[in-house]
């Protein structure tokens, strides 16, 4: 069956199931962002924190800072487009935390440096840093561009890499922090036209897993989200498409995508001091498809 938002909008139409999943990608329900007061984790107070979310503006990057927010974290949250993420930062001042969009390419190291600067300077922190931007450009090998391979390993890996660099510094002023990278399955499982996404996601756990144990007597927990099949901007036109929407769903065997607010808790745990003896870990949040 395809996929259509547990929020239910009614859907009789194409164009309706298209625009039921684009709301979802985007973190909204039909009358804005939804608070997720149910699925925030409970007694994690992250006031007087400063976290930084890259690809903040949308998608799972949209539904974090609205977790972070509500649990008390002031948010920088930086992307390529304003229009999203001052909307996102928008609905995280409604918990009465500071919240600052920050246009940035991460995948340039002298913008990266300069925001953690400025960051520093008027927030204090970074406290928390979630590397979640990057991007998927499925092809098979022999029509992969060098463009294409670049683009995926410069976003997922090296843009990760610089915002932790530029971090860490930060955080062991501040006695410590936490860092929480985006990965995926296809780190860990072969997928057919996804050799430079599948190189990437590899990579950030074994970047995970070497910077924890580097970081661990500084009071610096690194760890890793997998996501399963979620609606994003990264696969809400498969998504649309019913027969694309079966394929995908094949492997998962709660036979359902995840609901945005689902990564909520988890992340929220990840920030705050009750996962102070976690560092280093990868978690699979995918319905079950890695235990396939």
């Amino acid at each position: 069956m395809p996929y259509v938002p547990h929020y239910r909008m009614v859907v009789k139409s194409r164009s309706d199931f298209a625009r039921a999943n684009v709301i979802a990608a985007r973190g909204l329900s039909p009358g804005g962002l939804k608070s997720g007061a149910d699925m925030t984790s409970p007694g994690v107070d992250l006031s007087g924190k400063v976290a930084c979310i890259t690809g903040g503006g949308q998608g799972l990057g949209a539904s974090m800072a609205v977790a972070l927010a509500e649990a008390g974290a002031d948010l920088v949250l930086t992307g390529r487009q304003s229009g999203p993420m001052a909307e996102t930062a928008k609905e995280c001042e409604k918990f009465g935390v500071r919240a600052r969009p920050a246009v940035c390419d991460v995948t340039d190291p002298a913008r990266v440096n300069a925001l953690f600067e400025q960051v520093n300077k008027e927030l204090g922190g970074p406290h928390i840093l979630i590397n979640n931007a990057g991007v998927s450009l499925p092809s098979p090998i022999l029509e992969m561009t060098n463009e294409i391979w670049h683009q995926t390993i410069d976003l997922n890996l090296s843009g990760m890499f610089y915002c932790c660099r530029a971090a860490v510094r930060f955080m062991l002023e501040a006695g410590g922090g936490k860092i929480v990278n985006l990965g995926s399955g296809a780190g860990s499982r072969g997928r057919p036209n996804q050799v430079a996404y599948a190189a990437s996601k590899a990579g950030v756990r074994g970047f995970t897993e070497a910077l924890a144990v580097e970081l661990a007597e500084q009071n610096i927990q690194v760890n890793n989200i997998a996501p399963g099949r979620f609606p994003t901007p990264m696969t809400v036109d498969r998504i649309a498409d019913p027969a694309q929407s079966e394929e995908f769903l094949r492997y998962v065997p709660m036979k359902r995508y995840g609901e945005l607010e689902e990564i909520r808790p988890l992340v929220v745990y990840l920030c705050g001091p009750q996962s102070d003896y976690m560092t280093g870990q990868t978690i699979y949040l995918d319905g079950g498809s890695s235990a396939l």
